[in-house]
């Protein structure tokens, strides 16, 4: 499934990492000002928000790059589903919102910036398709229907600090990135806390996580000089965290996309 790609913000590049950690940067046809989140299908394109310029950007398998929607506010958070819908969300300081991109092309804003003051960091397609938001301000995942278009519940999970991007293991349970105390916290398929510790390298700003399939995870530690991703091999109710790649640039979201080729800087 390698390679990882991950946004870097600090130089506007996207960055790939092979199985040996190996870092090649990608170019891309279009400038994507400061990327942040990134996910990708199963049709090999890859999603990325650009946050500067207020844009959610698809990059195919050979390169292309397409505008999907323009003119957002703070763009961070990504997900695409099945079906050929992509998720975005931003609000970085607050007033935050939510809009989908469909099939056709055409974006509805979901979540309204009106309906309160939430921060949207990060999005995450559930096993059961539900839509998972992560507040920074309020600390919670909030949890919406994006069929029906309706919040199930809106403290989903709380008590978090600084929450940010989201994966699953192969048993369902899911991961989730605090960022406002460096570390992963694990939850069941209900939203119940699960005993989880880390040990081995300190995680340092952490925002993105992936999940190998097999039995790790990555996850990008994004305060300087750090400036890495990290890879937590799992083992029960703990985790073993190694550093495996460095030479980042503020490295944000990341997503295994084994079909992307990359393509050197010139």
């Amino acid at each position: 499934r390698y390679p990882i790609l991950v946004t870097n913000s600090d130089d506007n590049l996207i960055r790939s990492i092979d199985a040996s950690g190996q870092v090649t940067e990608l170019r891309s046809i279009a400038p994507i000002s400061r990327p942040e989140g990134i996910d990708s299908d199963a049709m090999g394109n890859v999603y990325i928000t650009a946050m500067d310029s207020g844009q959610l950007v698809r990059v195919t398998p050979e390169g292309t790059s397409t505008v999907l929607a323009s003119g957002l506010n703070q763009p961070l958070g990504v997900t695409c589903d099945g079906w050929g819908n992509v998720y975005v969300g931003g609000g970085a300081s607050g007033g935050g919102w939510v809009g989908v991109v469909d099939s056709d092309g055409d974006f509805t804003q979901l979540i309204s910036n009106t309906a309160g003051a939430i921060a949207v960091h990060a999005l995450a397609i559930s096993p059961d398709g539900s839509l998972l938001i992560a507040d920074n301000v309020a600390g919670r995942i909030m949890r919406y229907d994006p069929l029906l278009r309706d919040m199930l519940e809106a403290n989903w999970i709380t008590g978090l600090s600084r929450p940010k991007n989201m994966a699953w293991d192969l048993e369902g349970n899911m991961y989730v990135v605090q960022r406002g105390i460096n570390t992963v916290s694990k939850f069941n398929t209900d939203g119940s806390a699960l005993p989880f510790t880390l040990r081995g390298v300190a995680l340092d700003g952490p925002f993105g996580i992936a999940f190998d399939g097999l039995g790790a995870l990555f996850v990008s530690s994004a305060n300087a000089p750090a400036n890495r991703i990290d890879r937590i091999d799992l083992d029960g109710d703990s985790g073993v965290v190694t550093t495996f790649a460095t030479a980042m640039a503020n490295p944000g979201g990341l997503t295994f996309q084994g079909s992307v080729t990359p393509v050197p800087l010139a």
